[in-house]
């Protein structure tokens, strides 16, 4: 689902492979993965971010409750992110905070319990 975002493949700058996720638009645009989670059950989400060095930072969030499960900076490095969660809803969100463009690379969700 796209959350008022522009989602295009790119292959400059990626971290691993051949192709990057980008997400552009404007504050809170984004991507939703949905019906991959049950809640309840505990998840560990792993992968790459950037931000595109201006205002555009990158953030994952819980789609129920809106809580960030991590938030990146804008900054142009790859940023590793490995966090645990338990969910509260079938899906979650690759948000941009800021406007702009961030990108996502070899992101894993992987249920832990």
């Amino acid at each position: 689902v796209f959350l008022g975002s522009t989602l295009t493949k790119e292959t400059g700058g990626v971290y691993d492979g051949t192709q990057v996720l980008r997400v552009t638009g404007s504050s809170g645009a984004g991507v939703s993965q949905g019906s991959i989670l049950t809640s309840g059950k505990t998840y560990r989400i792993t992968g790459w971010a950037r931000g595109d060095g201006g205002t555009g930072a990158p953030s994952v969030n819980y789609s129920g409750s809106g809580a960030s499960i991590w938030t990146g900076t804008t900054s142009t490095d790859w940023q590793y992110f490995d966090e645990v969660f338990t969910a509260d809803f079938s899906s979650f969100l690759a948000r941009l905070v800021g406007d702009g463009y961030i990108e996502f690379d070899d992101v894993f969700v992987t249920q832990i319990n």
